[in-house]
């Protein structure tokens, strides 16, 4: 009786525990499905996040390139353009070096031409000089060793002289404009040599002037005429002037 009674009641609680175990069963496969899902679902997202970041990170390295590539492109082309500009100004630098030694060369040449146009100036001026105190010096010494009768000899030797040549003068080769004239003689002038002349500058040079000559001793012998732009010098003091230009180029 006892047992049966047992059997009884073991049944109940063996159907039970199937039950539970059935369900204990059917709740961890559904809590493995579940979780199995939820956690592929993880994984699959970490997945795309991964193939998210790695593009993202791709993009990113490629940019960064492309960043680096462009930098060192301006670089390049910066350094290039500072070193054009360095050339250049260089180049300028030279150029305004050369300029400078050039006009430095171009005021000390004409210092020098200056200098020595001063210095050619000086000395033929002092040749000039040198020159009108010989002149000076030989007529002070022919007044001093030459009488008056031999000086009034050369006087009309010289005028007659003038007078063979005025002579000789073709009249068609020179043409004067003088509505007077200026005369200078050493001495007097003869009656008969005045006249002479005053018909030969009618003649030759078809001026009708009358002769009033200006007695200048400094002449020492021989007359000046000056017509219009015509300037004839036949005196003793012009001999001694062409002769010591003459002596000069002989030196």
């Amino acid at each position: 009786m006892e047992n049966s009674v047992l059997m009884q009641m073991i049944v109940p609680l063996a159907i039970i525990g199937a039950a539970q175990l059935v369900v204990s069963i059917v709740l961890i496969v559904i809590l493995r499905k579940l979780l199995l899902g939820d956690t592929m679902n993880a994984i699959g997202r970490l997945k795309s996040a991964e193939e998210d970041l790695g593009r993202k990170e791709a993009d990113l390295q490629q940019k960064l390139d492309e960043h680096e590539t462009e930098f060192a492109r301006k670089q390049a082309e910066a350094e290039d353009n500072l070193q054009r500009q360095r050339e250049a100004s260089e180049q300028d630098l030279a150029k305004l070096k050369e300029r400078m030694v050039a006009d430095a060369r171009g005021q000390a040449d004409k210092i020098v031409s200056e200098a020595q146009l001063g210095k050619d100036k000086i000395r033929e001026q002092l040749v000039r000089e040198m020159n009108e105190k010989a002149v000076e010096f030989a007529g002070e010494l022919f007044r001093l060793v030459i009488s008056q009768t031999v000086t009034e000899s050369l006087n009309a030797a010289f005028v007659n002289e003038l007078i063979e040549a005025l002579e000789e003068v073709d009249e068609t080769s020179i043409h004067v404009e003088a509505a007077e004239a200026e005369f200078g003689s050493s001495h007097p002038l003869m009656p008969e040599q005045k006249k002479k002349l005053e018909e030969l500058l009618a003649r030759k040079f078809d001026v009708n002037v009358a002769i009033e000559e200006k007695v200048r001793p400094e002449l020492l012998a021989g007359l000046t005429i000056k017509l219009g732009s015509l300037e004839i010098d036949a005196s003793l003091l012009n001999r001694y002037r062409e002769g010591v230009g003459e002596m000069k180029k002989a030196v």
